[in-house]
């Protein structure tokens, strides 16, 4: 079945009731929003122009003849009738995944996550502070991932030993740095980053680092808490993420290896260690380390 016929498809099943036409001031709204947004799709160079452009139609009108898909995709991608659908809400962008996704096979749920995570910021994007997604992190999440074990292992992302590290580093980020995006999809992925954490090899690169850092900020977060009185949209949102992990890690069948960081982590020789590349990229680490060693 070539590409166009799936377009052909897909452009039957897309519901366009939420293309308000009809209203002006809509119609003037969203043009306007659509160069905003596909001028830094753009600038960031998460799509090429010419794919860009060939969804603007789509994106006005909800029309989607002459549209291709992304160069880098053979089939048809679904994400991006999702992120240029007009219906935001969990129930638009569910349907029209479950409408879109022909193939669900392992190897097209790869690329559709591989496109998923290309497509989500990880600095904040100033005034557009909803991202090139709309802020729906969590519902792609929950579309492309799932919520179950079942779900996690039928995954080729569950056997990608950098799940949990990469979870860890993102998460120091969006415990500390204040420019970083808040809606980062890692916040959504905790479940599955721990589902992958028994396969972490602790040996490549700077896995080690990545993870201890990260251990030693959710023990002793209250000690630190930058965004208490200064942000209160992240302080909950940091909160959030803290208290989840604490209780993941209290698990019975935390992975060994795990277990044995977490438990050094809330000793005061964890306290003091000093982990260089997050201490110079953010030096509000070391009140933790002087404040042992004192």
């Amino acid at each position: 079945m070539s590409d166009l016929t799936l377009r052909q498809q897909v452009a039957k099943l897309i519901d366009t009731s939420a293309w308000r036409l009809d209203d002006k001031e809509w119609v003037k709204n969203r043009k306007a929003k659509w160069r905003e947004l596909s001028k830094v799709i753009k600038q960031d160079k998460k799509m090429s122009a010419k794919d860009v452009n060939s969804y603007k139609n789509y994106y006005l009108t909800g029309q989607l003849d002459g549209a291709e898909s992304d160069r880098n995709y053979k089939e048809f991608n679904p994400i991006i009738c999702m992120m240029f659908h007009a219906d935001q809400t969990e129930k638009g962008l569910t349907k029209v995944f479950e409408d879109c996704a022909f193939f669900r096979s392992e190897l097209s749920f790869s690329r559709y996550i591989e496109f998923f995570k290309r497509m989500s910021p990880t600095m904040s994007l100033g005034l557009n502070e909803q991202g090139y997604l709309d802020g729906n992190e969590a519902i792609y999440c929950k579309l492309l991932y799932g919520e179950t074990e079942e779900q996690f292992s039928k995954l080729r992302e569950s056997r990608n030993d950098l799940i949990f590290p990469a979870f860890c580093s993102a998460s120091n980020s969006i415990l500390l740095d204040q420019k970083y995006y808040i809606h980062s999809y890692y916040k959504y992925l905790l479940d599955f980053s721990f589902y992958c954490s028994n396969i972490v090899d602790y040996s490549w690169g700077r896995v080690s680092e990545e993870v201890d850092q990260f251990l030693q900020l959710i023990a002793y977060y209250e000690q630190l808490d930058p965004f208490k009185e200064v942000d209160e949209e992240r302080y909950q949102a940091a909160w959030s993420l803290v208290n989840q992990v604490r209780e993941k890690l209290q698990r019975e069948n935390l992975p060994d290896e795990l277990k044995t960081r977490w438990q050094y982590a809330q000793t005061p020789e964890g306290k003091a260690q000093e982990y260089e590349y997050y201490q110079e990229r953010y030096p509000l680490l070391k009140q933790l380390t002087k404040s042992e060693s004192v």
